[in-house]
């Protein structure tokens, strides 16, 4: 089986509530912070299969992210972007497939989530 385990992080707590919810809806197994200082610590601990962050959070260390996250644990990153945003899909040195924009299309979310543990399981 699988993993289905979403970490989720965002300082805005109403996109935080409406991410989460729409992937539970969709039987994804949510974790959220809201601090990107603790993203990583969280992800290390949490059993996680896709992380969905918003960039633009204050503590949110490109270069942390990338070489932890991506290169070392191997986890796949969706960025999570405010509509007037100017964030591009590349993290440090890591270039990424996947961004959303808020408010976020729960379907488009869900495909993206399930495409990564897809992509992750026959991997691994």
């Amino acid at each position: 089986m699988e993993k289905r385990i979403v970490l989720v992080c965002d300082n805005d707590a109403e996109a935080l509530q409406q991410v989460s919810e729409g992937l539970r809806q969709s039987g994804y197994e949510v974790k959220t912070v809201n601090d990107a200082s603790t993203l990583i610590s969280t992800a290390e601990k949490g059993g996680v299969s896709v992380v969905i962050a918003n960039p633009e959070m204050t503590a949110f260390n490109e270069n942390d992210i990338c070489s932890k996250l991506i290169g070392e644990m191997g986890l796949p990153l969706i960025l999570l972007l405010d509509r007037n945003s100017t964030h591009r899909a590349i993290v440090g040195d890591c270039q990424l497939e996947d961004t959303v924009t808020k408010p976020v299309d729960h379907d488009i979310l869900a495909n993206l989530v399930s495409k990564h543990i897809a992509m992750g399981a026959k991997g691994g």
